[in-house]
């Protein structure tokens, strides 16, 4: 990154000073219990906002991420966050989404319906329970100020 890099303005008004961290984007914090909650960082720089989010589910293990269902003895399960710079349009709110059924098909139409959005898979797919969980986001147009 390098000080002149364009920083990047939301739609519609740009976030307040005082908001601004520069630290890791918006992504899930794990607790000794396993609890999951979300935790946002703000950027102004465009290389540094996240655009979607990338599920892993695998058998071996990866060091250089958190396992979200550490100490399930289950998948290795993942989540990604991904930088795309090239891209306007960016994350701008995130939720994490749980029912008793699959949501995937319809999940546009009950977090912001007919807004740009996304959402990752079922982060709990193969578990054998009947809980969905999927992270979904907001996606909001950015402009080099």
């Amino acid at each position: 990154m390098t000080s002149e890099e364009p920083a990047l303005r939301t739609t519609p008004t740009p976030l307040p000073e005082a908001q601004l961290v520069e630290e890791a984007p918006i992504e899930l914090m794990l607790s000794p219990k396993t609890y999951v909650w979300l935790v946002p960082a703000y950027t102004t720089k465009v290389s540094e906002a996240l655009t979607i989010y990338d599920v892993t589910i695998q058998s071996r293990s990866d060091p250089g991420y958190s396992d979200l269902a550490a100490g399930a003895g289950d998948k290795y399960r993942y989540l990604i966050p991904v930088t795309q710079t090239g891209k306007d349009l960016f994350i701008s709110e995130l939720t994490l989404a749980r029912s008793n059924k699959d949501l995937s098909a319809n999940l546009a139409d009950i977090t912001w319906h007919d807004l740009p959005q996304d959402h990752t898979q079922d982060l709990n797919e193969g578990r054998g329970g009947t809980s969905y969980l999927y992270l979904a986001w907001q996606l909001q147009r950015a402009y080099k100020v």
